[in-house]
């Protein structure tokens, strides 16, 4: 039966289905069954197996992604939100998507229905729900299997929280507190590492060459395979320094110089939004750091790049 209605709800001719019961119901009994069974499918149960979990999740959130842009389709997303709300399962979610005991490919489409949730307009997170969910994005790149070759559905969930959280994130960037001892060496751990030198340490001729490859199949080069997770990373950095003059110095300390230069050399490499974050970060680097700071900018060709870009109309 689930996959039945999973494979009718992941067609933009079969939606309509859900849709039109949904509209007509006006949130009534109708649309509030349909709800309750998958909200009761999702949560914690002994009796639900993860795949029936994660099935029940997985047309939850192709109910909320967009068919057009319609009257009717939007009237049909909020009446979905109401009953979901009315049920208590966006708090449930959240709860889910933060908790060690949800299992993986559970946690991974409870995040995927959040940042749904979050694109219909319907739905704002706190400061405290944010703050969750920027530990939870660390928790998972900082997992044992994030930069290995694990088995491929453990790394494609890895990957999904990863993208999902990144983004959900860095649109509520300004909530965030940075409390979290381990901001500034994620951030610049999840950029991409440049070489080194015949001797050993970082070079100006090393970091402008092509960053080091990460480990084939891994959830960091899935998750990094799309432009928008290293653009979201170096958003959520412009705000990290942004928030403190003392971070400057946790991202310098981490190795965030010569990363962003490795990711300015290699411009032609990537989407332009990529290129325009790293210049931020970098410029905001230099401007706020001491003298060994723009020293070290200037050692690497930083600032010689940032400036070529600028002249050139790529920044």
């Amino acid at each position: 039966m689930l996959r039945a209605l999973l494979s009718l709800s992941a067609t933009a001719a079969g939606r309509p289905a859900f849709y039109s019961s949904i509209v007509s119901s006006s949130g009534g009994d109708e649309v509030g069954s349909i709800i309750s069974i998958l909200v009761a499918l999702a949560k914690t149960s002994e009796s639900d197996t993860e795949s029936s979990r994660e099935m029940a999740l997985m047309i939850v959130a192709n109910l909320l992604t967009p068919i057009d842009d319609s009257a009717q389709h939007s009237k049909s997303v909020n009446a979905i939100v109401k009953e979901m709300q009315r049920y208590g399962f966006v708090d449930d979610l959240l709860k889910l998507c933060t908790s060690e005991d949800t299992p993986i490919i559970v946690k991974h489409r409870c995040i995927a229905v959040v940042d749904r949730l979050l694109c219909t307009k319907s739905v704002g997170l706190d400061e405290d729900a944010v703050n969750s969910l920027w530990r939870e994005f660390i928790r998972a790149v900082t997992d044992e299997h994030w930069s290995n070759d694990s088995e491929d559905t453990l790394t494609d969930s890895l990957a999904s929280i990863a993208l999902h959280l990144v983004k959900i994130v860095g649109t509520g960037v300004k909530k965030v507190s940075w409390t979290h001892p381990k901001c500034a060496i994620t951030l610049v751990n999840l950029l991409p590492t440049p070489q080194v030198g015949p001797k050993g340490p970082f070079t100006a001729e090393s970091v402008c060459l092509p960053p080091r490859k990460g480990t084939a199949g891994s959830a960091y080069a899935k998750a990094a395979s799309k432009p928008s997770f290293h653009a979201n990373v170096l958003k959520i950095m412009i705000s990290f320094l942004d928030a403190c003059p003392d971070h400057v110095t946790s991202i310098v300390k981490e190795g965030g110089i010569e990363r962003l230069v490795c990711i300015l050399a290699n411009s032609s490499r990537q989407h332009q939004t990529i290129t325009n974050n790293a210049a931020s970060a970098l410029a905001r680097l230099a401007k706020s750091g001491g003298p060994e700071v723009k020293q070290r900018c200037r050692d690497l060709r930083g600032m010689e790049i940032l400036l070529a870009l600028g002249q050139s109309g790529k920044i």
